[in-house]
Parts: C-alpha cells; structure tokens; sequence
C-alpha cells in the first residue's frame, strides 16, 4: 500500500528531495556582492564622463535584466518585448558613440587620453550593470523562486553582507600606499571628519534609511512584477 502511495504520489516517495524550509544565510552573498561590486564599477566610470551620459548609459541594465530573465527564470518575452529592448540598445548605441567623438574632438587639441578614458568608462558603466542586472534577478528568484523569501529580509541579510564585503574592502584600502594620509583610503581620518561634521552627521543616516526605503520597494516591484520592469522603472530616474 505504501509503494502504491509513492507510485500515485512521487512527491512524497523516498526519492522527493525535501524542500528547503528557509533560503540559507550564505545565499545572500551573491546579490550584496553584486551591488557591492556593480555600485563600485558604476562609480569608477563615472569619473570618465558627464552624469547625464552616465546616468543614460545605466538603462542598459534593462536589456541585460531581459536577457538573464530568459536565460534563468526561464521567462518568454513577447516580441513587442523585444522591440522594445532593440530600441534601448540602438539609443545606447547612439549615447555611446556621441560622446566618444564629444571626446576625440575636444582631445585633437590636447595631449590628454579623453577618447580612450570615455571608452573606459563606458566599459565600466554598462559592465556594471551587467552585474546589477544579474543581481536583480537573483533577487527575483529569491522572492518567487522555490523558497519565498520575504522582500523585508532580502534586504535586511543583503545589507548585513554588505556591511561584512564592506569592512573587508576598506581594511584593504587602509593598507594600501596612497594620497590619503599616506593610505588608499584612510578610514581612521574618514571617522574622524564624520565625528567632527555635523552635516555628515545628518547625511549619513539620511541616506542609509533612503536607501533601505529605496532597496525595499524595489523588491517588491520586483516580487510583484518582474526584474525587467524593476530594471524599467529605475530607468525612469534619467528624466530627472
């Protein structure tokens, strides 16, 4: 009897795997690393051009995030989807190429390297959002993937991780020669001008709750929706 059972209801033979009852502490890594990483690439190129181009350059996110979308989540875009992903890469194209002649031509007169700094950068920027694309949809497969997991506590273990990938870094950074205090990155002088700011004082804790409010809302666009259009609607940050 207990043979016909399994036979009528394999899922609850020997042979089922059980489910996982919660996703485990250490999957967080992957997504905070990614933001860790991707905000960091992002920042970095962002010193080789404008803000506005910069800012632009990030809506590749959306054709990255539909690709990966198909590729993991296993999702079939509809062909009106695809147009409009062909259209977002044709006026990237076009961003790009603008601003590597803005650079080549104000490099004629110069002995500077703006051309090659600007492609540089554009290399950073849209690989950055590669890695954010990937991490958005990771985290959508966190959220509605075999094992649910609240929006609350995606974003509350990311942000432990990145706090831990964070304090690793800057331990590095304070290690390394450089032209802050004779360091990288000098945290101790760091903790020093934020005990003597008022203004960071304010700022800091300011943006740390914008950017949990921020994070959270996300997710549950995401969970709600999709990546590809959490990846759309944070585009929409280009028109301000």
């Amino acid at each position: 009897a207990e043979s016909e059972c399994n036979a009528l209801h394999p899922e609850q033979g020997l042979l089922a795997a059980p489910a996982p009852r919660s996703t485990p502490f250490y999957i967080f890594a992957v997504p905070a690393f990614c933001d860790v990483f991707g905000t960091g690439l992002a920042t970095v190129g962002m010193q080789y051009m404008d803000s506005a181009v910069w800012q632009m350059l990030r809506s590749s996110i959306i054709i990255f995030s539909a690709i990966l979308s198909v590729c993991f989540l296993k999702k079939r875009l509809q062909p009106f989807h695809w147009l409009a992903t062909v259209i977002v890469f044709v006026g990237l194209v076009l961003v790009g190429l603008a601003s590597m002649l803005d650079a080549g031509s104000s490099d004629d007169a110069s002995t500077g390297g703006g051309g090659s700094e600007m492609l540089l950068g554009l290399m950073l920027v849209v690989g950055a959002q590669l890695v954010s694309a990937f991490q958005m949809v990771f985290e959508e497969m966190l959220l509605t993937g075999r094992v649910k997991t609240s929006a609350k506590k995606v974003v509350g273990m990311e942000g432990l991780w990145g706090g831990f990938f964070m304090v690793l870094i800057l331990t590095l950074m304070s290690t390394l020669p450089g032209s802050d205090d004779g360091h990288f990155e000098s945290t101790p002088q760091g903790l020093h001008m934020l005990a003597h700011t008022p203004m960071l004082q304010l700022l800091i804790p300011t943006y740390m709750l914008s950017i949990a409010f921020y994070n959270l809302t996300g997710m549950i666009v995401g969970k709600k929706m999709s990546a590809v259009v959490r990846c759309l609607v944070d585009s929409c940050r280009t028109f301000v």
